[in-house]
């Protein structure tokens, strides 16, 4: 368990720095000197940006489906608080009024 934490630790920082690189590395080369048709500040600054897109949809469909598993959840009649707990001797006495 803690070694699965760790892990999802790990990639979320990950996924973070990444995507701070290319936020960063897209605003501060916005303002270069295009050489041309074959810029290779241009091409990165596209790679930025489709990379950005590809996770920016991820991370809204996995907030989709956490809030999804929290509303069905709460919608959900919990029946644990009517549930006793059983041993031998509620098992052997019958509660009547």
């Amino acid at each position: 368990m803690k070694q699965t934490r760790a892990l999802a630790l790990l990639l979320s920082a990950a996924m973070l720095l990444v995507l701070l690189a290319s936020t960063t590395f897209m605003a501060s080369h916005a303002d270069h000197d295009c050489t041309g048709d074959t810029c290779l500040i241009c091409q990165q600054i596209n790679v930025c940006t489709q990379h950005l897109k590809t996770v920016s949809l991820a991370v809204a469909a996995a907030l989709l489906f956490a809030a999804f598993l929290c509303l069905a959840r709460a919608s959900m009649p919990s029946a644990a608080p009517c549930m006793t707990r059983q041993t031998l001797i509620t098992c052997k006495v019958k509660l009547t009024d």
